[in-house]
């Protein structure tokens, strides 16, 4: 198994929650309740990656082999951070109130992109643990999800259960981020059984890796997908379309949009959609994109010569400007072979730092 994500930064305090007691079976999800990357203690509650749904930034802080920090464990009872348990953090908060005060990203809301990072850097972790990208449990907004509530899990519950869940999940804890999800915009309805939002979190449909979407729906499946949308839409070749809606992505979007004439808000939606195929699925025009103006090359300032009766350096340098040689204000070797040409200009030479001349 790999411990370290490819692609992905690491930002390591040396310190971690120990060994695994079990092998890793399920990803739980956090908030921040911040707008910035956290400093977690120096380590002493980090989890194992934090991700910054604005851009897609992610850091990873322990090796998928080895626990992380971020949940409380209680003595006496079942293992909490050691029960094979990935943990993501997600820079912004549960809180509606939070968010209006602070301004921090309202996680619940969160935008078409936004949900396609967080379902990548979940793909990436499947891929890497075999940890299913499913969830079961219900998802509910904060506050109600503070203390114990009704989805916290009992210790039974808590050891039984593999894929996705968040903090207000875990047993021994009381926190109740990071609120109610949109997980069937993240993970496509297929991987949401039984549980889902309870409501709160917007429910318009998405962009991103195997989404349900009725938009662009290639395959006829009922799906879109964003690999889809590069190669189709944006002109991607294979090896650029990565089926990753990052930041290149959505800003290719809004040029597309622009071409296409909608609100250029890098989110494809039911206008965008239906713009894009009344215009008959054309390729993002890359060439329309304006190009900056080159800058034009600014002319060698003139060392100023003085007509003093000494050679110094501003006379070499206009020499050699005549001479075509490199301008340095050096005597070197380079105009040596011009002093046959120009007799009159020999005594010159011997004022030089350069004997050799």
């Amino acid at each position: 198994m790999a411990t370290w994500l490819s692609g992905v930064k690491r930002h390591s305090w040396g310190r971690d929650g120990g060994s695994f007691t079990t092998s890793p079976d399920k990803i739980l999800l956090h908030s921040t309740e911040t707008g910035s990357f956290p400093g977690y203690g120096g380590g002493a509650s980090a989890p194992h990656f934090t991700i910054d749904l604005r851009n897609g930034e992610v850091r990873q802080h322990s090796p998928m082999n080895r626990a992380a920090r971020a949940l409380r464990n209680a003595s006496g009872g079942v293992q909490t951070n050691r029960d094979g348990v990935i943990q993501i953090e997600i820079i912004g908060t549960c809180d509606a109130s939070f968010s209006r005060k602070y301004g921090y990203p309202y996680i619940p809301d969160m935008s078409d992109a936004m949900a396609s990072r967080l379902k990548w850097l979940l793909e990436k972790i499947h891929d890497a643990t075999g940890i299913p990208l499913k969830t079961s449990v219900t998802w509910k907004a904060y506050p109600s999800s503070y203390g114990n509530s009704s989805v916290r899990m009992s210790n039974s519950e808590w050891t039984r259960y593999k894929g996705i869940l968040g903090h207000q999940h875990a047993p021994e804890n009381t926190h109740g981020d990071p609120g109610d999800l949109p997980m069937k915009r993240i993970l496509g309805a297929d991987a949401v059984k039984g549980g889902g939002s309870s409501g709160g979190g917007s429910d318009y449909t998405v962009v991103g890796p195997d989404a349900p979407l009725g938009l662009y729906d290639k395959d006829g499946d009922g799906r879109t997908r964003v690999k889809d949308w590069q190669t189709d839409a944006l002109g991607y070749d294979e090896k650029k379309a990565d089926g990753y809606f990052g930041t290149d992505t959505e800003d290719d979007t809004k040029d597309l949009q622009k071409q296409i004439g909608v609100k250029e808000d890098g989110l494809v939606g039911e206008d965008t959609a239906a713009a894009w195929e009344k215009a008959g699925r054309p390729k993002l025009n890359k060439s329309a994109k304006p190009n900056p103006e080159p800058s034009k090359p600014s002319k060698p300032k003139a060392d100023k010569v003085t007509v003093d009766g000494k050679w110094g350096t501003g006379t070499t340098k206009a020499l050699q400007r005549v001479l075509g040689t490199p301008v340095d204000g050096e005597v070197s070797f380079q105009p040596i072979a011009f002093k046959s040409q120009n007799p009159g200009l020999l005594s010159g030479w011997e004022w030089s730092k350069n004997g050799s001349s």
